[in-house]
């Protein structure tokens, strides 16, 4: 089971500075199937904590 949490990982190569990419390369953000903040790759489809909001404008759990 992966642990690493998507949103602290994008936050740490965000703060230092470490280039983001997609994989597989070459690839865009519509193609590409994983993000790669530095030494770890995430799948796009790695649950976060961010609370979505609903077209009613409250905030929701995602899942």
């Amino acid at each position: 089971m992966n642990t690493t949490d998507a949103l602290l990982a994008l936050r740490n190569a965000i703060k230092s500075n470490t280039p983001i990419t997609y994989a597989p390369t070459p690839s865009s953000l519509a193609t590409a199937t994983h993000l790669v903040p530095g030494p770890s790759s995430l799948p796009k489809s790695t649950p976060s904590t961010v609370a979505r909001l609903t077209t009613h404008g409250s905030a929701s759990s995602a899942s």
